[in-house]
């Protein structure tokens, strides 16, 4: 079978502008011709994301967060910043050629916590402060006590979201008895030790967690899962391996600059007069009864009419080529055929 074309030429990798988990999850390029994954081509791999400056666009990250901020709080929630005080792992159990996974969120490519993580987290700490009956009221459960249907919970727990580029950082966990844990083999201290590298957060980022209510009943619960929240962070821990002390959360030492929503200038067309581009048909965004306008929508968003000619009778959907007649100034264009193209039709 033949190794995959990025084999031999990955592709290229920008920390501020690609999306580091796609990159990450899907690209490894450690592989041998007989499709194994030796050692040190996975600690290869795992530094390979490192090596970079911190993962994320700022402005993308910080819009997002504003956005999911301004969602909680419309709905009555509230939004805790908490600094990780030791380094953080998230994700590890999933499948990943290095044998060690990673969560990477899908729209900003960053480290993050799925809300359900966060939902968990406080179901443990509710019950270990015995208050499992007050957990599955607020959190939700699947079988009541005295039936077998359970039930949603009046409050809803958003993702956490860094706030920043983040800064990951190699670690290693050293198995001394691999045999015994793989193959049930007798612990021994002839067995030797396996170093296994994985990916972690580093220690002072800063990520965003959401609370907001369900329900009308939810409300008078928020408080009391912000101190659940607050308590598991600083004495459980988030994500993997915290009981030996990853993913320490805490409030307030520090001050934490809340994301702000970024400066954005006025979308511009791309396309100037002249340039020949490939365009779609598209629905007449502004039709008019008894008369409805062939318009064409060029991949810059930007769409228009052909001005002064026939325009190519495709279905909608399809596409076409057409040279920009003219950029108008609300941000349209004006078409025109190509000289020397054939009319296109059905």
């Amino acid at each position: 079978m033949p190794r995959p074309l990025y084999a031999r030429s990955s592709p290229a990798f920008n920390s501020q502008t690609s999306h580091a988990g796609l990159w990450y999850d899907k690209f490894c390029d450690q592989w041998k011709k007989d499709w194994t994954l030796p050692p040190e081509g996975k600690v290869n791999w795992i530094r390979a994301v490192v090596s970079h400056q911190a993962i994320g666009e700022a402005a993308l990250i910080g819009q997002y967060a504003v956005r999911q901020k301004q969602l909680v709080e419309r709905l009555g929630g509230m939004c805790l910043l908490f600094q990780t005080e030791s380094r953080f792992v998230t994700g590890l159990g999933r499948e990943h050629p290095v044998e060690n996974g990673f969560a990477w969120h899908p729209t900003s490519g960053t480290p993050y916590l799925p809300g359900s993580s966060v939902k968990g987290l406080l179901r443990a700490w509710a019950i270990m402060e015995e208050q499992r009956d007050v957990a599955d009221r607020i959190l939700g459960c699947q079988e009541l006590p005295d039936g077998p249907d359970g039930r949603v919970g009046t409050v809803i727990l958003f993702d956490a979201i860094p706030l920043a580029p983040v800064k990951l950082e190699v670690d290693v966990m050293t198995p001394h008895y691999a045999d015994y844990y793989g193959r049930g083999e007798v612990p021994g201290d002839w067995q030797s030790p396996v170093p296994v590298s994985f990916l972690v957060v580093a220690a002072g980022t800063a990520f965003q967690f959401g609370i907001a209510p369900r329900t009308t009943d939810g409300k008078e619960y928020l408080e009391s899962v912000a101190i659940w929240l607050k308590n598991a962070l600083q004495w459980l821990g988030a994500g993997a391996k915290t009981a030996v002390g990853y993913g320490r959360f805490e409030l307030g030492k520090d001050k934490i600059e809340e994301a702000s929503p970024p400066v954005v200038s006025a979308r511009q067309p791309r396309y100037k007069a002249g340039d020949i581009v490939t365009v779609m048909r598209a629905e007449d965004p502004k039709p008019k009864p008894g008369k409805s306008r062939i318009w064409f929508v060029a991949d810059d968003g930007f769409g228009g009419v052909v001005a002064g000619g026939t325009p190519p009778d495709i279905e909608i959907g399809a596409s076409t080529r057409l040279e920009v007649a003219a950029v108008m100034q609300h941000g349209g264009y004006n078409f025109r055929v190509p000289k020397g193209t054939a009319q296109v039709r059905k």
